[in-house]
């Protein structure tokens, strides 16, 4: 395994195995930690840990299409798993739904679906809204994330405030925390009354720019890439390129690298060089539509 000194030690195993069988392991969904998520789960945190009040903080996670929310927010999920607190109380600490549209009786509907509670969709909002309350409190919920929260706007100005006001009566009424997600304009959501929008802080991911933290991120993706040759991706020729194709967006970074790991691996050349690179220089998913060359 010394000869895999180019991997981080839990990965050198895994380089070792079958062709098809490392290909399997570089396409699973793998958590890669950089000081930007890492910040971004420390304020996390401190809502989860923040005391009970009448007034609970929340915040609003923002970025461009595919740059490592959602990422983050499953990280952040995967942390707080569900336990026993006692033989008769079960908790649930973080619960994360997703929003496609700006309608108060889906928020709790979402809601509801996640702890499997029956309910008709004919049930009037104040029926929804008291079993939607009770189920947590009753698994102890403290956190409520809301992924895509910028498809609220996809609503009218009144179905958006109508939302919002469901949502700060549920911070207030349970005296949980909301941690939303979205694209930048999730902004103009809490901007529709001052009253949410004090309650917020806002986060915004920016895409990667050339630079050390950036060349640090591709040595990071490279040591859990489990190829058997050095690919050298910090170096900087092969960085600009990166950073070139993927537009600086991390999750267009991590398939382009998972892309050209495949490769490196079916073709036998066990590292990811320029050649490699300029091969898959047409994916940048976060443009649309695109054409696959075969």
């Amino acid at each position: 395994m010394s000869t895999f000194a180019h991997l981080s030690e839990k990965y050198r195993p895994i380089a070792a195995l079958p062709d098809e069988q490392r290909i399997h392991f570089i396409k699973a969904p793998r958590w890669i930690a950089y000081p930007t998520a890492k910040n971004v789960l420390r304020e996390m945190e401190d809502l989860y840990n923040y005391p009970q009040q009448t007034r609970m903080r929340s915040l609003l996670v923002t970025g461009n299409p595919n740059n490592g929310k959602s990422s983050i927010l499953e990280r952040f999920l995967e942390q707080h798993p569900p336990s026993n607190l006692n033989e008769d109380e079960y908790q649930i600490p973080v619960v994360k739904i997703e929003t496609s549209q700006a309608n108060p009786k889906q928020l709790y509907t979402e809601i509801l679906q996640q702890f499997h509670s029956p309910f008709r969709p004919s049930q009037p909002l104040i029926e929804l809204q008291q079993q939607a309350v009770d189920v947590l409190r009753e698994c102890n919920v403290r956190i409520l994330m809301i992924d895509e929260f910028h498809s609220l706007l996809t609503g009218t100005p009144k179905l958006q405030r109508q939302v919002m006001n469901e949502i700060k009566y549920l911070t207030n009424k349970i005296k949980i925390s909301v941690i939303a997600a979205g694209t930048k304009e999730a902004v103009q959501v809490i901007q529709t009354d001052s009253q949410h929008s004090s309650r917020f802080s806002v986060i915004s991911l920016p895409n990667w720019k050339m630079g050390k933290e950036f060349q640090q991120l591709l040595l990071s993706f490279e040591r859990g890439l489990p190829l058997r040759k050095e690919s050298k991706l910090s170096e900087l020729e092969k960085a600009k390129l990166i950073l070139s194709i993927s537009q600086g967006i991390i999750g267009n970074i991590h398939e382009l690298l998972k892309l050209c790991a495949t490769d490196a691996i079916r073709t036998g050349r066990e590292q990811i060089d320029m050649s490699v690179l300029s091969k898959y220089r047409w994916h940048t998913p976060t443009q649309g539509m695109r054409n696959i060359n075969v």
